[in-house]
């Protein structure tokens, strides 16, 4: 008894502490990018995942424990599906919560429910009790991939097709106060105020002026590699600018090592200088940041960055350039 009461402890404290973990690591995401993002009417509210998630552990740890114990020859079988089932969870946060790729979060807890199934299959070969401690795990994981799948289908069919519409004067606040999130989630969903001056150029113009990494970047919303701008590293005094039609953007003031490998920035210099749309490409939800004046991708706007703003511009180094 001693021995099944110390692999009881075991297994609920490992399950609880691997779980936690993966849940800590994303935490800001749930009150930043998940507040944003849509989701149906019956989402539960977020205090109630982790009494939730607690409870299921321990029933979890509390399973694995009693077919651990046991002395039976489906036993090494019934492990490594929990392991298998185990990693799976573990992974489906950090690919929700942190990389926000809710495609790949779907497939994912979709094999897990899948897993679930056969780990309950066979843990009730050895323990009945161990079987019927997995079920409301089962049907927790059920229902969230309904709301996961709910949310995908949501956010893919909710996309942006313009990048500047209809605004209300009324709503424009002073250049000088800092953004916030919240501002910039009313510009995306409202429309982006209108630009001091708009810049029109065909492709082949575009083309004549912008070397081909920059059109690949600009003009086709592409992605530089990481790390290969020394503006990265790079923070004296000085006056950011659009490369593609020379709109002021940002203050070097407001520059910070966000350690990502593209300059970030905390805040623009006007509210106007920079447009927003949703951006729903490669399974990720995200803000995509675009310059107002030419409608050239910069890159993308998050809401884990440092004080004032709690802002991250993540540029582009190639669609920026410094102005002495």
């Amino acid at each position: 008894m001693k021995t099944l009461l110390s692999k009881l402890l075991v297994s609920s404290f490992v399950c609880l502490l691997l779980g936690s973990a993966s849940g800590f690591l994303t935490i800001e995401s749930i009150t930043g990018w998940y507040s944003t993002i849509n989701k149906p009417s019956w989402n539960p509210p977020n205090w109630i995942f982790g009494p939730v998630w607690t409870t299921l552990y321990v029933m979890m740890g509390s399973a694995f424990a009693l077919v651990w114990h046991a002395n039976h020859v489906e036993k090494k079988r019934a492990i490594f599906l929990f392991v298998f089932q185990f990693v799976l969870n573990l992974l489906w946060t950090p690919i929700f919560f942190g990389l926000h790729w809710i495609g790949l979060a779907l497939v994912d807890i979709i094999l897990l429910f899948i897993l679930i199934i056969l780990t309950i299959m066979q843990f009730a070969k050895i323990s009945k009790l161990a079987a019927w401690l997995l079920v409301p795990y089962l049907a927790w994981v059920g229902f969230a991939s309904a709301l996961n799948g709910s949310i995908w289908t949501l956010n893919t069919q909710s996309k942006t097709t313009s990048t500047v519409t209809l605004f209300d004067d009324s709503n424009m606040t002073d250049p000088k106060e800092p953004i916030s999130w919240k501002k910039i989630m009313e510009y995306t969903k409202k429309g982006n105020p209108p630009p001091d001056r708009r810049v029109v150029k065909t492709e082949t113009e575009w083309k004549a002026i912008l070397t081909e990494e920059q059109y690949y970047v600009m003009r086709q919303s592409g992605t530089e590699r990481p790390f290969s701008s020394e503006m990265c590293s790079r923070f004296e005094p000085g006056i950011y600018a659009c490369a593609g039609c020379g709109t002021p953007m940002f203050d070097g003031t407001t520059k910070f090592d966000s350690g990502t490998g593209w300059p970030s920035f905390t805040q623009p210099l006007k509210h106007n200088v920079v447009s927003y749309l949703l951006d729903e490409s490669y399974g990720m939800v995200r803000i995509e940041a675009r310059c107002s004046t030419c409608d050239a991708h910069l890159g993308h706007v998050f809401p884990d960055g440092p004080k004032p703003t709690g802002l991250r511009y993540c540029m582009n180094a190639l669609s920026l350039k410094k102005i002495k």
